[in-house]
């Protein structure tokens, strides 16, 4: 089978995140339950009923997440080396895609970045790094 495409990775992230935020959703429900649902919703948005399988799911998510954790840990390391007086968030986030991919890897993930930050925030949000002084992504003051 050919590998995800980023259309595939967004729709399954969005998948996941909807299936993890899902009130119904508690300590109770086992793996392959969690799994099939987000594997239904993913099939759902891509509008293909035979589209993967509930191997390749799991799998793939937890690839995307180490992905993107990574690219956080650069953005929030480029924060940390910034000036006291503050950062530009663009800036960081810009530092961050090229420390990636100085490790030989293109960044392609930012759509998937955007999902897991509006979704898990705590995790993944780096404007939670308190600075003295936040610019917005237009870098004007905020």
């Amino acid at each position: 089978m050919a590998g995800f495409s980023n259309e595939e990775d967004v729709a399954l992230i969005r998948s996941y995140c909807g299936v993890a935020r899902e009130s119904i959703i508690d300590i109770n429900i086992n793996a392959t339950s969690f799994w099939q649902r987000i594997l239904g919703h993913f099939r759902s948005e891509i509008n293909n009923e035979n589209a993967r399988n509930i191997k390749s799911i799991p799998c793939r998510v937890t690839m995307l997440k180490k992905h993107v954790q990574r690219y956080v840990g650069f953005v929030k390391q480029s924060i940390r080396g910034m000036d006291d007086g503050g950062y530009d968030v663009a800036a960081a986030y810009q530092l961050g895609k090229t420390a990636y991919e100085a490790e030989g890897r293109l960044w392609t993930h930012g759509t998937v970045y955007e999902i897991f930050k509006n979704t898990f925030a705590d995790e993944y949000d780096t404007a939670e790094i308190p600075p003295p002084f936040l610019g917005n992504l237009n870098g004007e003051e905020a």
